[in-house]
This record gives structure tokens, sequence and C-alpha cells, in this order.
């Protein structure tokens, strides 16, 4: 009995085990058959043009794993029912959905499987849609929504965890309540999408505590927000005062918190006629990140920039741009202004740039506080009552922070921390118009040093307190900034024309423009030439002047300083020593003689022509060589000429008997502030053709004298020795040397009485042409 009931099972089981394997292989054929209009790919790269068509029959039923799926209006209802639920017998779980086409009036609801939602760049628009979010891990990207339909009040709802939306574009206008994006869910990631909205300013929704106009609604934990770019707009106004806010993340009272935030790199715009927040943070928002955005709020009756309106704490707000603007209420950072429930404390606020312009205005407040930091921060407005820096609490740090305040009526207060105990008011800066820069009201144990403080009050006097437990010290009016001076070193030429060039730069990098720069060359003022100290004049750090190098600077061992003279809050400074290197300037000399070729015994003119470049050189001397040997006058004393106007010129006569031959003349410049120069010019010297002195002879002996002289042609004897002959009537009767042109000899003349000619030639030698004289002698 036992084994016949043991055999009914097994085949039971056998029988079942066969059906279920039949049942996989007709579910394997049939995930091989054509759909229409859709396309099935196991986790491979998106391809819009790989879209392939398919019959109408949907035998694609069922999905082993996750799959990419292209959807467009044509078999839309294969994948989404009527009512835009996901038909999960055809989608896989964790599948991805490529919306590949323009949609109109659809609601899309995730909230069976997991999917990621994405569209087609330029292409894929939702008009007057909504996607519903009710499933974690949804992921939405690359979507525009395009809402004008005041029935659809909001384009992406989130009430699952771990949703990511990116890149996508949500659009919504419309005169009834109006949100881009509503997130319910935690780990939430909102990056890189634009969303505006513009709709009625309305009064709050009191069952969410969130107004009914609003781009972004964060009522969620750990979420990240960044790269986005959020606006808001009203459309009507259905409440006066109505409310519009671009973000709001907040949580409640009843459990539901907005903790562990990161609001990073966003950019909002919200402009309206009523109230008007940028972002705006609710209840139960601690450990809140809000860095790099740009905050830009125009409201009519109140613009709020930047509102954590309760209890808070370890929040950072650091980086972040805020421009405020309103005709009556401007703020732009409050925290803990209604301070409903719980505690304010350890929070940051640093390096932020706030620019509020309105009737009322107050830059940064925060209330009932223990251990805030305000730091770094740049903060001004324009208004007629204006807070600057509002704080109330304990153990406050405000420090290094830059207040301008420009406020009509004197009830304003660049510096506020009143009725509060211990804080530190240290190394910040006010510039304002109110009557005190640091009010101190019921405050004790603050420490208010080292700041500058410049209101109608100055210094120490601009803090207004009374109890003594307060330190009030070292408060100036204007900062003290410390600079450095620079200078270049020198190398130039003596006269030359220079820019004397001083660099003066401040320790906080700011441009110096007052003051003025001296210049010490080896601890020498320099002064111009009515012997007025030379000043160069500080404009944007720069102290520049023109100067003419003196020639004393042509030494060894000589430097420049720098001396800058310090002005009201600016401190003095110089340089360090630069050295000078200063050299002889060049001259040129062009060298032009009356003659080229001369004889001994001419007078030839001599120029030298000096140039400094251009331009013609005044002063220094020249001296004439002729090749090489300095050139005298007939005293023996050296011709020295001054130059003038760029001219030197004399005359010179040469020696009688010189030799013939190629000279040059030398014009040799010096000047204390010239380097040594020369000119030359070619010079050759001719031989000199010099005439016989002699007379016709009577004689009656047989021996007659023979006398007579070789001189040049300005009469002066030759010089040298030059051999001559006597002849008569052709004949030569001697051969002589005639020294220094004296002819002193006898001949024979024992002919017949009578008349002879008689000829004395002068030979020619390396000094003197040859030549002749002819006369007769008349024997008795």
């Amino acid at each position: 009995m036992i084994k016949s009931i043991f055999n009914k099972k097994y085949f039971l089981l056998l029988l079942i085990s066969l059906m279920i394997l039949i049942s996989a292989v007709s579910a394997y054929e049939d995930n091989s058959t054509d759909d229409t209009g859709c396309e099935i790919k196991s986790e491979t790269a998106l391809d819009e043009y790989d879209v392939d068509t398919y019959s109408n029959d949907d035998k694609n039923l069922k999905s082993a794993s996750k799959q990419t799926y292209y959807v467009n209006n044509k078999n839309f209802n294969n994948y989404f029912d009527d009512d835009g639920v996901i038909n999960t017998k055809k989608v896989a779980n964790q599948s991805t959905i490529i919306l590949n086409d323009t949609f109109k009036d659809k609601t899309f609801y995730l909230g069976d499987i997991s999917v990621t939602l994405s569209g087609v760049k330029d292409k894929t628009v939702l008009y007057n849609s909504s996607l519903l979010i009710e499933t974690t891990s949804v992921k939405i990207s690359n979507i525009t929504i395009n809402n004008t339909n005041d029935e659809i009040e909001k384009a992406i709802f989130v009430d699952a965890n771990k949703a990511v939306i990116d890149n996508c574009k949500v659009i919504v206008n419309s005169t009834n309540d109006a949100y881009g994006i509503f997130v319910y869910g935690n780990n939430t990631k909102i990056t890189n999408n634009v969303i505006s909205v513009v709709g009625p300013s309305d009064e709050i929704n009191w069952e969410t505590d969130v107004a009914k106009t609003l781009s972004l609604v964060v009522l969620s934990n750990n979420n990240t927000i960044t790269n986005n770019t959020i606006s808001v707009y009203s459309s009507v106004e259905k409440a006066n005062p109505g409310t519009i806010e671009a973000v709001s993340l907040q949580g409640d009272f009843q459990g539901r918190t907005s903790v562990n935030n990161t609001f990073s790199n966003n950019r909002i715009i919200a402009n309206g006629d009523s109230y008007v927040y940028g972002l705006n943070l609710g209840n139960t928002v601690d450990n809140t990140i809000i860095e790099n955005n740009n905050i830009q709020v125009q409201g009519g009756y109140f613009g709020d920039c930047l509102q954590i309106f309760s209890t808070v704490s370890n929040t950072t707000i650091n980086n972040n741009t805020i421009v405020g603007l309103s005709y009556n209420l401007a703020d732009g950072i409050v925290i803990s202004k209604d301070n409903m429930q719980g505690k304010t404390e350890n929070n940051n606020i640093t390096n932020n740039r706030i620019n509020i312009t309105g009737n009322v205005t107050n830059l940064i407040e925060i209330y009932r506080a223990t251990n805030t930091l305000i730091e770094n921060n740049t903060i001004s407005s324009i208004s007629n009552i204006a807070g600057g820096i509002v704080a109330t609490g304990e153990n406050t740090t405000i420090r290094n922070n830059y207040v301008k305040l420009n406020a009509t009526s004197s009830n304003s207060t660049p510096i506020s921390y009143k009725s509060s105990n211990k804080a530190s008011i240290t190394d910040n800066e006010v510039q304002s118009n109110c009557d005190y820069s640091v009010e101190l009201s019921d405050s004790r144990n603050v420490n208010v040093t080292d700041n500058i403080l410049n209101s109608k009050t100055k210094g120490d006097g601009s803090v207004s307190y009374t109890n003594k437990k307060n330190i009030v010290k070292n408060n100036s009016a204007s900062r003290i900034i410390e600079t450095r001076t620079t200078t270049n070193a020198i190398k130039a030429r003596i006269y030359d024309n220079i820019t004397l060039t001083a660099k003066v730069t401040s320790t906080d990098g700011s441009k110096i423009n007052n003051g003025y720069v001296i210049f010490k060359v080896n601890n020498q003022s320099l002064k111009d030439k009515n012997n007025t100290l030379v000043k160069a004049y500080v404009k944007n750090s720069q102290a520049n002047i023109k100067y003419t190098v003196d020639k004393s600077w042509n030494k060894d061992n000589i430097s420049i300083v720098a001396v800058y003279s310090g002005s009201g809050n600016i401190l003095s400074s110089k340089s360090d020593a630069m050295k000078i290197n200063v050299s002889k300037r060049d001259a040129t000399v062009s060298m032009i003689c009356g003659k080229n070729v001369v004889q001994g015994g001419d007078t030839v003119s001599l120029t030298a022509i000096v140039m400094d470049a251009s331009k013609s050189v005044n002063g220094g001397q020249i001296i004439f060589k002729l090749n090489g040997q300095t050139i005298k006058d007939k005293n023996g004393k050296v011709i020295i000429l001054d130059v003038k106007n760029g001219y030197a010129t004399t005359s010179y006569t040469f020696d009688n008997g010189l030799s013939s031959k190629n000279c040059t003349i030398t014009a040799v410049y010096s000047n204390s502030v010239y380097n040594r120069a020369e000119g030359t010019c070619a010079v050759f010297i001719d031989k000199s053709r010099p005439q016989i002195i002699a007379s016709s002879i009577k004689t009656k002996t047989n021996v007659t004298r023979i006398s007579a002289k070789i001189v040049e042609i300005n009469g002066k004897a030759i010089r040298g020795t030059t051999q001559v002959a006597i002849k008569v009537n052709g004949q030569t009767f001697a051969v002589v040397a005639a020294v220094n042109g004296i002819i002193n000899t006898t001949i024979k003349t024992s002919f017949k009485t009578g008349h002879y000619k008689l000829k004395i030639v002068a030979g020619e030698n390396y000094r003197y042409f040859a030549n002749t004289w002819e006369g007769f002698i008349e024997k008795e």
C-alpha cells in the first residue's frame, strides 16, 4: 500500500516537472517573437535607430532579465495601461524604458518595479503629463515636461526612496497650485536639471506647510540636490499677501524630518509681487549643507533669499552668492527667526557674498543660537533701516567679515549682538553711515577687538555697550595695510632718459592708490634741476617717473632704493637695494681733411665731427695724430680743440721736405661722459718741386767757384742731401752733394775766352723732384 502511494506521488512530481519544462521552452520561444514598435535588448548600448517593426501580437509577456525598451505613441499601451501603470508582465525589473517620442496628456506611474525612464535628447517632450514614482531606485533622465494644464498639480512626484532625477527640464505654467518636483522619498538625487514654475501667489498650504507655488519641494532626508537651475515666478495674485517659493526643504513636528541634505552648486531665481522665497528650510532640517549656490530673489512686499525659519543644528552655509531686492522687506540669510522648538546650535555661515536692497534689510540673522560661527562673509546693503550681522545666543564667533551698510535711518546696526552671552567679534571691517558699528545692549562677556569700525563713530568708540565684562580694545577707524615695495636694477648709459619704476603691493592684495615713492641712489634722494625732491605718485600700485641718468652713477658699488611714503592707514616700506650699472656713452667721430694730396709746406684744414647717434655732441676735446704722432703747433705744444655743436676745426702746415708716402690723420675724441672715439682720413704726401737759385758767372781764372741754393717753393732751403751735376755746354764738369740745399764747389775753366752755357741739375730723390737751372759762364 505504501509502495503504491509512493509511486503515485513520484508520477505526480514527474508530471509537474515536465509541465514546467514545457512552459519554460514556450516562454523562451515567445521571447524571440517580434512585437509592434518595440525593440528589446539585454544590457546593450541604446540607439534609437535600432528600433525594428514588429507585429501587433503581444507575445512577449515574460521577461527573465532586465531589458531595454523603446516606447512611442504606437506601442505605448503595450507597456503602460490607461492609468500609466507599467505592464510588469512585459517589462522586467531594473530595465530601461526609452521614451522615443513626444507624448501628451500622459501619466507615468512607476510603482511596482524599479526602472530607468529616459528620453532621447532634443526629442522626448511630455506635454501636460506627470511622473509618479512610488517604488525605490527609479531613475528619470533626459526628459522634458512642459505643463500648462491647471489640473496637473505636480509634474514629478516622488514618494519612494533612492530616486534619481537627472538632466531633465521641468516647465510648469499654471494659475492653480503648481509644483515642479515634489519629493517625499529619502536618498533622492536631483542633479543637472532645469526646473521653472510659474504659478499663483497664494496663501500657504497648511496641510503640507509649503507654498502652493514651488519649483522644488523636498520633505525627506539624505538627499543630494546639485547643479540645477531652479526658478519661480508668480502668475496671478490669489491672496494678499500671497507666497511663492523656489525651493523648500522641511520636516514637521509630527515625526517627519528633512535632515542630512546637501544643496550645492545650484542657481535660484525667484521673482514675484508679494512674499517671495529663494531657498526656504522649515522644521527639523539639521545637518544640512548649503554651499556654492547663486541665489537671486526679487520680492514685492518681502524678498527672502535663504531662510531656515525654525531651529536648526549642524548646518553649513558656505560660499554662496546671494542678491535680494524688495521695495519693503528683504533678507539675505535668516536662521531660527521663529524658533518653534528644539535647539539652534553648531551652525557655520562662512565665505558668503550677500548684497540686499530694500526698505528694511537684514543680511545675516541668527537667533537664540549656541556655538555659531560667522566668518569671512562679504555683505552689503542699501536701505532705510538695515541690520548687517544680527545674532543672539551664546558662544558666537563673528570673525573676519566685511560689512558695508548704506542706511538712511540711524536705527541701523552693522553688527548686533544683544541680550546674549559670550561672543568673539574680531578682525571684522565695518563701513557704514550708522551711529555705531557694534551694538552689545544687555550682553556680557563679549570680546570686541582688532576690528576696523568706521561709522559715524570710529574705532573703540563705535562699540555701544554698558556691561563692564565686555572687552573692547584695539579697534581702529581703518585697517592698517602693510606694504611691500620693489624696484628694478638699472642698466643704462650716462644721460640716458630712463623710467624709474616701483611697485607697491599690499599684504591683503588691495590696490594702492595713495602716497608716493622717492628714489635714493647710494642713500642720496634724487632731486630735479631745481633741487626739488623727485616724487613718483602711486596709482594702481605702480609708481613711475622719468629721470636722466647722472654721470656720477658711472662708478662701482652704486645702488638704488625705492622708498614708499605710506598714506593714512597704509604703512610705508622700502625696497631692497638694486644694482646700478651705468656705462659711458658711445660717440662716432668723422674726420675731414681739406686736401687729400699735399706737399711739404702745405697748410691743410682738419675738421672732426662728433655725433651721438643723430645728435651733435657738445663738450669734450679733440687732438689730431699724424701716423700716430700727436700733431703740435709751431711752439711744440699739442693742438687740443674743444668740441662745440659737434665740430672741432684747425689748420695744419706740413713740414718741408717730407718724404713721399701715404699718411693717416686721426682725430681722437675724449670726454668724461663718452668712451674714447676716433675718426681718420687718408692723406698722400707728394714730392716737392724745388727751385735752384744761382747767378751767371764771369771768370778770368782756370778754376771757378760755383755757388747756388736749392730751396722749397716758400724759399726755405731743402732738407737732406741732393746730388747735383754742374754742366758747361752740355758736358759734366762736376757732380757734388748739396747738403740742405747748399751748392758750393769749383770747376776747371781753362777754356778760351767767350760765353759758355752753365747748367745746374738737382737730381730727384725720395723728397724732391729733379730740377735745373741754366745760366752762362763768361771767360775773359
